[in-house]
């Protein structure tokens, strides 16, 4: 029997005669298949099927190859282009504006480069933050590049926006654990030198809190240009309390952002006094006190002189009061002593009040009178973050 295979499907030709509905099912299945074969051809001839996936170099370069050509035409001669470029500019999202910097510093015209820095700075008046950070980091790049004409435009754009990019900043490190102060301890904003409506002074505290990273330290590196150089009631001060967890390479990579002028390692507390400078033969005298601090708790004041500090037991009785010590030798002695206390732990400071320039001509006298009387005060200890200042 002579057999001829058609896609599966069997036709016998040996016998001359067939019934109608043999005939019929065996073309009904011929026709099915047919079909399932032209579907096929279809589907595998189509675009979408037959193209490569566009990956997402390709995408990033048709991205770019756009914007170098919206640039090109704020350069056209013909003022509808021109207009036309300059409001789709208008449109571009916080991730063109990384590409649209990168592009600028190449063209060759500095009319579209003025063009395109003031596209970028207008995004500062942007209530999407994400953009803001964008524009912000672009100009930062534009800033340092060898080109004059876009180096100037970005940093006076940068200086304008002086306080918008301390923010963006500050938000940062706190999001790293940091905690951040604006404004002096010492009530003395002699920062003339500062932008126009800038903060004086900005203090970040890093504690045990803090989780940055080696990239988190590049932050200060932005802070510390916005601060300027240091000056007295002004600037960047960076406090690293005791139990901060910066590796000896971090703190020298902080130093190398900052300046090691502007970094001060400190004890987990604060009495929040500054000493006079004059050198007794042992003790502190206060020069000021800071609003808030745990020495204006304790109503210490400039002219006190502190002579001891104690701790409190665990197990002493509330209302009792230990004897006088004079085991303070000075000022750098208070502070190591501080690095042994907490903020709450309560300890007992021996005082002698409103301590006089009233021997030597004015002068302060380096023996202590001991006909002036001790005084022994109860102390809470506050943390450095918790002292005031005149910050806005």
């Amino acid at each position: 029997m002579d057999v001829t295979t058609f896609d599966n499907v069997c036709m016998t030709q040996s016998s001359p005669e067939r019934p109608a509905d043999v005939i019929n099912t065996t073309l009904a299945a011929i026709l099915r298949n047919a079909s399932a074969v032209m579907a096929a051809a279809v589907l595998f001839s189509s675009p979408v099927i037959c193209q490569e996936p566009v990956s997402s170099k390709a995408a990033a370069q048709t991205e770019a190859d756009g914007l170098t050509s919206l640039i090109d035409d704020l350069a056209a001669a013909d003022f509808q282009r021109r207009a036309s470029a300059s409001r789709q500019l208008k449109k571009l999202t916080a991730g063109d504006i990384k590409t649209l910097a990168a592009l600028s510093v190449e063209h060759p015209s500095a009319e579209v480069i003025i063009r395109l820095l003031a596209e970028v700075d207008d995004r500062y008046a942007s209530n999407d933050e994400e953009t803001v950070r964008a524009a912000s980091a672009a100009l930062e790049a534009l800033s340092e590049t060898t080109r004059l004409v876009l180096a100037e435009g970005a940093n006076e754009s940068l200086r304008k926006h002086w306080q918008t990019r301390i923010d963006l900043a500050i938000k940062e490190l706190v999001n790293n654990g940091a905690q951040v102060k604006n404004g002096s301890f010492a009530k003395q904003t002699t920062g003339r030198w500062l932008p126009q409506n800038s903060v004086g002074t900005v203090n970040v505290f890093i504690d045990e809190n803090w989780r940055g990273d080696a990239d988190a330290l590049k932050i200060f590196a932005r802070l510390s240009a916005l601060a300027g150089r240091i000056r007295v009631g002004g600037g960047l001060v960076v406090y690293l309390l005791d139990g901060h967890p910066l590796t000896e390479q971090q703190h020298t990579q902080l130093a190398e952002h900052v300046g090691r002028e502007r970094i001060a390692e400190r004890s987990r507390v604060a009495l929040g006094i500054r000493p006079h400078s004059i050198n007794l033969e042992r003790g502190v005298l206060i020069q000021t006190v800071t609003k808030g601090s745990t020495a204006a708790a304790a109503k210490l004041q400039p002219g006190d002189l502190l002579l001891g500090l104690t701790a409190r037991l665990p197990d002493t009785p509330k209302d009792s009061v230990p004897e006088a010590s004079e085991n303070l030798r000075d000022f750098d002695n208070l502070v190591e002593r501080l690095k042994e206390f907490r903020p709450g732990d309560v300890v007992y400071v021996t005082v002698i009040r409103d301590f006089r320039m009233a021997a030597l001509q004015g002068r302060l006298p380096r023996a202590i009178n001991p006909s002036y009387g001790e005084e022994v005060v109860e102390v809470t200890l506050k943390g450095w973050q918790e002292l005031e200042t005149d910050g806005r």
